[in-house]
């Protein structure tokens, strides 16, 4: 019986570890989705600017 609780004891644990290791993962690519939009957005502004003979000095 001891043996049982143990190691389902453990199995809590990992779990909860893999879950948060699976949130952080998620949480990153959301980031990482977010920055390149920016990005993407920023790129299409520059480029319609310099199609209407403008340039942007950053």
């Amino acid at each position: 019986m001891a043996l049982f609780v143990l190691l389902w004891g453990w199995f809590a644990v990992a779990f909860a570890i893999m879950v948060v290791i699976a949130f952080a993962i998620i949480g990153m690519q959301r980031a990482m989705s977010s920055t390149t939009r920016q990005n993407t957005h920023g790129n299409h502004h520059d480029n319609i600017l310099s199609q209407r003979g403008y340039h942007r000095t950053d």
